[in-house]
């Protein structure tokens, strides 16, 4: 976890340098469940999306670029 900002319009942003080109940005209105400097792993919690923060944003960038995150997600189930 290589940031975490609090705004009060948009509430918490969290930011995961991945250490190959990709960051990812996730974006909600609850506190998050990581630390800042966190090593986090697939399948670990960063937010809790419930009843009182149904929105989650989410941003994929490499190399400093924005990119579709539908290009690179395996979705299962």
């Amino acid at each position: 976890v290589s940031e975490i900002l609090e705004d009060a319009e948009n509430g918490y942003k969290v930011t995961i340098d991945h250490g190959n080109g990709y960051v990812t940005v996730y974006q909600n209105t609850e506190a998050p469940k990581v630390k800042l400097g966190e090593n986090v792993m697939q399948g670990m919690t960063v937010f809790v999306v419930d009843k009182s923060s149904l929105k989650l944003k989410y941003q994929v960038m490499k190399d400093g670029s924005y990119i579709n995150p539908m290009e690179i997600m395996e979705i299962e189930g």
